[in-house]
Protein backbone atom coordinates (compact mmCIF):
# COMPACT_ATOMS: atom_id res chain seq x y z
CA UNK A 1 0.00 0.00 0.00
CA UNK A 2 2.86 2.54 0.76
CA UNK A 3 4.29 2.04 -2.29
CA UNK A 4 1.33 2.71 -4.50
CA UNK A 5 0.55 5.51 -2.85
CA UNK A 6 4.21 6.91 -3.03
CA UNK A 7 4.14 6.09 -6.66
CA UNK A 8 1.11 7.73 -6.95
CA UNK A 9 2.40 10.68 -5.05
CA UNK A 10 5.05 10.82 -7.64
CA UNK A 11 3.25 10.68 -10.91
CA UNK A 12 0.30 12.98 -9.37
CA UNK A 13 3.36 15.94 -8.90
CA UNK A 14 6.21 14.89 -11.49
CA UNK A 15 3.78 14.49 -13.98
CA UNK A 16 2.19 17.96 -13.62
CA UNK A 17 -1.02 16.76 -12.69
CA UNK A 18 -0.56 18.76 -9.28
CA UNK A 19 0.93 21.57 -11.23
CA UNK A 20 -2.75 22.13 -12.95
CA UNK A 21 -4.70 21.56 -9.49
CA UNK A 22 -2.64 24.42 -8.69
CA UNK A 23 -3.91 26.61 -11.33
CA UNK A 24 -7.24 25.83 -11.20
CA UNK A 25 -7.14 26.34 -7.17
CA UNK A 26 -6.04 29.96 -8.07
CA UNK A 27 -8.76 30.56 -9.81
CA UNK A 28 -11.14 29.43 -7.08
CA UNK A 29 -9.20 32.00 -4.70
CA UNK A 30 -10.03 34.33 -7.24
CA UNK A 31 -13.65 33.26 -7.15
CA UNK A 32 -13.97 33.45 -3.41
CA UNK A 33 -12.24 37.10 -2.64
CA UNK A 34 -15.07 38.41 -5.52
CA UNK A 35 -18.00 36.25 -3.42
CA UNK A 36 -18.46 34.49 -6.89
CA UNK A 37 -19.79 30.16 -6.24
CA UNK A 38 -16.59 28.11 -6.70
CA UNK A 39 -17.17 26.06 -8.89
CA UNK A 40 -15.53 24.32 -12.53
CA UNK A 41 -16.90 26.73 -14.97
CA UNK A 42 -15.23 26.46 -18.68
CA UNK A 43 -13.07 28.38 -18.24
CA UNK A 44 -11.40 26.73 -15.10
CA UNK A 45 -11.66 23.48 -17.08
CA UNK A 46 -9.70 25.24 -19.94
CA UNK A 47 -6.90 26.90 -17.95
CA UNK A 48 -6.99 23.45 -15.90
CA UNK A 49 -5.80 21.46 -18.93
CA UNK A 50 -4.00 23.89 -20.53
CA UNK A 51 -1.72 24.36 -17.75
CA UNK A 52 -1.32 20.50 -17.57
CA UNK A 53 -0.20 20.53 -21.63
CA UNK A 54 1.89 23.34 -21.13
CA UNK A 55 4.15 22.42 -18.18
CA UNK A 56 4.65 18.89 -20.07
CA UNK A 57 5.53 20.70 -23.14
CA UNK A 58 7.62 22.39 -21.65
CA UNK A 59 9.23 19.21 -20.11
CA UNK A 60 9.99 18.27 -24.28
CA UNK A 61 10.44 21.49 -25.65
CA UNK A 62 14.09 21.49 -25.24
CA UNK A 63 14.60 18.15 -27.33
CA UNK A 64 12.98 19.40 -30.25
CA UNK A 65 14.35 20.47 -33.42
CA UNK A 66 12.22 23.50 -34.12
CA UNK A 67 14.43 24.24 -37.68
CA UNK A 68 11.79 22.81 -40.18
CA UNK A 69 8.50 20.78 -39.95
CA UNK A 70 10.08 17.53 -41.19
CA UNK A 71 13.24 17.45 -38.00
CA UNK A 72 10.63 18.57 -35.60
CA UNK A 73 8.51 15.33 -36.52
CA UNK A 74 11.64 13.13 -36.60
CA UNK A 75 12.59 14.92 -33.40
CA UNK A 76 8.90 14.26 -31.72
CA UNK A 77 9.53 10.63 -32.58
CA UNK A 78 12.94 10.28 -30.71
CA UNK A 79 10.81 11.78 -27.74
CA UNK A 80 9.57 8.03 -27.19
CA UNK A 81 6.82 9.04 -25.29
CA UNK A 82 4.23 6.47 -24.65
CA UNK A 83 0.86 5.57 -26.53
CA UNK A 84 -1.18 5.67 -23.18
CA UNK A 85 1.25 8.91 -22.48
CA UNK A 86 -0.27 9.79 -26.12
CA UNK A 87 -3.68 8.92 -25.77
CA UNK A 88 -3.86 11.07 -22.04
CA UNK A 89 -2.29 14.42 -24.25
CA UNK A 90 -4.69 13.58 -26.94
CA UNK A 91 -7.48 13.50 -24.40
CA UNK A 92 -6.90 16.53 -22.37
CA UNK A 93 -6.43 18.57 -25.27
CA UNK A 94 -9.79 17.39 -26.77
CA UNK A 95 -11.46 18.20 -23.39
CA UNK A 96 -9.44 21.94 -23.57
CA UNK A 97 -10.38 22.89 -27.50
CA UNK A 98 -14.32 21.74 -26.26
CA UNK A 99 -14.59 24.33 -23.55
CA UNK A 100 -13.06 27.01 -25.36
CA UNK A 101 -16.31 26.99 -27.96
CA UNK A 102 -18.23 28.02 -24.60
CA UNK A 103 -15.71 30.87 -23.78
CA UNK A 104 -16.98 34.29 -24.49
CA UNK A 105 -15.34 36.22 -27.39
CA UNK A 106 -13.71 39.06 -24.71
CA UNK A 107 -12.39 35.73 -22.53
CA UNK A 108 -10.51 34.20 -26.19
CA UNK A 109 -9.23 37.91 -27.34
CA UNK A 110 -7.62 38.38 -23.30
CA UNK A 111 -6.28 34.25 -23.32
CA UNK A 112 -4.59 35.02 -27.11
CA UNK A 113 -2.06 36.92 -26.64
CA UNK A 114 -1.02 35.55 -23.01
CA UNK A 115 -1.17 31.67 -24.57
CA UNK A 116 1.57 32.76 -27.02
CA UNK A 117 3.73 34.01 -24.44
CA UNK A 118 3.45 30.74 -22.64
CA UNK A 119 4.32 29.07 -25.72
CA UNK A 120 7.53 31.31 -26.79
CA UNK A 121 8.50 30.92 -23.15
CA UNK A 122 9.66 26.97 -24.57
CA UNK A 123 9.84 27.75 -27.84
CA UNK A 124 12.76 29.16 -29.71
CA UNK A 125 12.10 32.37 -31.44
CA UNK A 126 11.93 32.47 -35.17
CA UNK A 127 14.81 33.90 -37.73
CA UNK A 128 17.35 33.47 -34.86
CA UNK A 129 20.07 31.02 -35.41
CA UNK A 130 20.83 30.16 -32.02
CA UNK A 131 18.52 28.35 -30.19
CA UNK A 132 16.68 31.93 -28.59
CA UNK A 133 13.84 31.67 -25.95
CA UNK A 134 12.32 34.59 -24.97
CA UNK A 135 12.74 33.58 -20.90
CA UNK A 136 16.70 33.93 -21.74
CA UNK A 137 16.33 37.68 -22.05
CA UNK A 138 17.31 39.97 -19.11
CA UNK A 139 14.99 39.07 -16.12
CA UNK A 140 12.19 37.90 -18.28
CA UNK A 141 12.06 35.04 -16.98
CA UNK A 142 9.77 35.50 -13.32
CA UNK A 143 8.11 38.28 -14.23
CA UNK A 144 6.67 36.35 -17.72
CA UNK A 145 5.56 33.72 -15.31
CA UNK A 146 4.01 35.91 -12.60
CA UNK A 147 2.40 37.87 -14.94
CA UNK A 148 1.02 34.96 -16.70
CA UNK A 149 -0.32 33.37 -13.75
CA UNK A 150 -1.72 36.91 -12.59
CA UNK A 151 -3.86 37.70 -15.73
CA UNK A 152 -4.91 33.92 -16.15
CA UNK A 153 -5.91 33.52 -12.39
CA UNK A 154 -7.51 36.53 -11.78
CA UNK A 155 -8.39 39.15 -14.19
CA UNK A 156 -9.74 36.99 -17.62
CA UNK A 157 -12.07 34.81 -14.73
CA UNK A 158 -13.34 37.96 -13.56
CA UNK A 159 -13.86 39.16 -17.38
CA UNK A 160 -15.28 35.75 -17.57
CA UNK A 161 -18.06 37.29 -15.10
CA UNK A 162 -18.28 40.62 -16.57
CA UNK A 163 -16.25 42.67 -13.91
CA UNK A 164 -14.22 45.16 -14.87
CA UNK A 165 -10.71 44.20 -14.98
CA UNK A 166 -9.46 47.98 -14.14
CA UNK A 167 -11.33 48.37 -10.95
CA UNK A 168 -9.13 49.16 -8.29
CA UNK A 169 -10.00 45.87 -6.20
CA UNK A 170 -9.19 43.55 -9.12
CA UNK A 171 -5.98 45.73 -9.79
CA UNK A 172 -5.30 45.21 -5.89
CA UNK A 173 -6.16 41.15 -6.40
CA UNK A 174 -3.47 41.17 -9.58
CA UNK A 175 -0.01 42.80 -8.19
CA UNK A 176 -1.32 40.75 -5.38
CA UNK A 177 -0.92 37.45 -7.44
CA UNK A 178 1.70 38.49 -9.23
CA UNK A 179 3.96 39.35 -6.23
CA UNK A 180 2.61 35.75 -4.52
CA UNK A 181 3.53 33.59 -7.94
CA UNK A 182 6.91 35.93 -8.30
CA UNK A 183 7.56 34.41 -4.65
CA UNK A 184 6.73 31.00 -5.67
CA UNK A 185 9.27 31.08 -8.42
CA UNK A 186 12.38 32.48 -6.44
CA UNK A 187 13.23 28.90 -4.60
CA UNK A 188 13.07 27.39 -8.20
CA UNK A 189 15.41 30.07 -9.45
CA UNK A 190 17.96 29.98 -6.33
CA UNK A 191 17.52 25.70 -6.97
CA UNK A 192 18.48 26.82 -11.15
CA UNK A 193 20.84 29.53 -10.67
CA UNK A 194 23.77 26.84 -12.42
CA UNK A 195 21.81 25.67 -15.44
CA UNK A 196 20.48 29.34 -15.47
CA UNK A 197 23.86 30.36 -16.37
CA UNK A 198 25.53 27.68 -18.12
CA UNK A 199 22.57 28.44 -20.36
CA UNK A 200 23.26 32.26 -20.35
CA UNK A 201 19.56 33.06 -18.84
CA UNK A 202 19.80 36.28 -16.82
CA UNK A 203 17.73 36.00 -13.39
CA UNK A 204 17.65 37.94 -10.33
CA UNK A 205 19.42 35.43 -7.87
CA UNK A 206 22.08 34.64 -10.62
CA UNK A 207 22.98 38.63 -11.29
CA UNK A 208 22.64 39.97 -7.69
CA UNK A 209 22.97 36.91 -6.11
CA UNK A 210 21.09 34.58 -3.39
CA UNK A 211 20.94 36.91 -0.49
CA UNK A 212 20.08 40.40 -1.99
CA UNK A 213 17.06 38.11 -3.49
CA UNK A 214 16.15 36.73 -0.21
CA UNK A 215 15.53 40.67 0.65
CA UNK A 216 14.01 41.68 -2.33
CA UNK A 217 11.56 38.56 -1.85
CA UNK A 218 11.31 39.75 1.99
CA UNK A 219 9.97 43.36 1.10
CA UNK A 220 7.75 42.22 -1.77
CA UNK A 221 5.65 40.00 0.46
CA UNK A 222 5.98 43.11 3.07
CA UNK A 223 3.79 45.14 0.41
CA UNK A 224 1.66 42.55 -0.42
CA UNK A 225 0.80 42.17 2.86
CA UNK A 226 0.26 46.07 2.84
CA UNK A 227 -1.91 45.89 -0.33
CA UNK A 228 -3.73 43.04 1.42
CA UNK A 229 -5.28 45.43 4.34
CA UNK A 230 -6.23 47.96 2.08
CA UNK A 231 -8.93 45.30 0.04
CA UNK A 232 -12.35 45.67 0.91
CA UNK A 233 -12.02 42.36 2.51
CA UNK A 234 -13.04 40.51 5.82
CA UNK A 235 -10.00 40.84 8.51
CA UNK A 236 -10.10 37.03 8.38
CA UNK A 237 -9.56 36.90 4.48
CA UNK A 238 -6.89 39.61 5.12
CA UNK A 239 -5.31 36.97 7.79
CA UNK A 240 -5.61 34.04 5.17
CA UNK A 241 -4.07 35.93 2.08
CA UNK A 242 -0.95 37.07 4.66
CA UNK A 243 -0.39 33.39 6.30
CA UNK A 244 -0.30 32.39 2.55
CA UNK A 245 2.28 35.06 1.51
CA UNK A 246 4.37 34.41 4.54
CA UNK A 247 4.28 30.59 4.18
CA UNK A 248 5.49 31.32 0.48
CA UNK A 249 8.28 33.65 2.14
CA UNK A 250 9.11 31.42 4.55
CA UNK A 251 10.16 28.92 1.24
CA UNK A 252 12.91 31.20 0.12
CA UNK A 253 14.52 30.52 3.07
CA UNK A 254 15.03 26.99 2.22
CA UNK A 255 17.60 25.50 0.09
CA UNK A 256 16.78 21.94 -1.69
CA UNK A 257 19.74 20.98 -3.33
CA UNK A 258 17.48 17.74 -4.94
CA UNK A 259 16.18 19.31 -7.68
CA UNK A 260 13.56 16.32 -8.24
CA UNK A 261 12.56 17.04 -4.25
CA UNK A 262 8.97 17.04 -3.50
CA UNK A 263 9.59 20.40 -1.56
CA UNK A 264 9.65 22.60 -4.77
CA UNK A 265 7.09 21.17 -6.82
CA UNK A 266 4.46 19.60 -3.78
CA UNK A 267 4.94 22.05 -0.71
CA UNK A 268 5.98 25.41 -2.78
CA UNK A 269 3.42 24.90 -5.67
CA UNK A 270 1.45 23.69 -3.09
CA UNK A 271 1.36 27.24 -1.59
CA UNK A 272 -1.30 28.08 -4.02
CA UNK A 273 -3.87 25.77 -3.17
CA UNK A 274 -3.26 26.54 0.98
CA UNK A 275 -4.49 30.05 -0.16
CA UNK A 276 -7.56 28.91 -1.68
CA UNK A 277 -7.96 27.02 1.37
CA UNK A 278 -7.67 29.40 4.36
CA UNK A 279 -9.40 31.78 1.92
CA UNK A 280 -12.44 28.94 1.50
CA UNK A 281 -12.50 28.50 5.51
CA UNK A 282 -12.26 32.52 6.40
CA UNK A 283 -15.41 33.48 3.86
CA UNK A 284 -17.09 30.14 5.31
CA UNK A 285 -16.84 31.09 8.69
CA UNK A 286 -18.12 34.88 8.15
Amino acid sequence: MKEIFKRFLQILVFRNYFIAICASAMIFATDVLNNSPVRFTHYNIFITCTTFLLYNFHTYSFKLDYSNFGNLYRSYLKLKISISEQILFTLITIIALVNVFFLSEKVVLWLFPFGVLSLLFSIPLWGIKRKFRIRESLFVKMPLLAAVWSVTTVIIPLVDQNIDPASPFVIQQTVCRFIFVFILYIPFEIRDMEIDKSENIKTIPSVFGVGRTKISGALLVALEIIIHHLMPVSTLAIYALDLSSLIALAYIFVRVQDRESYFYKLFVDGTMILRFIFLYFAYSMI
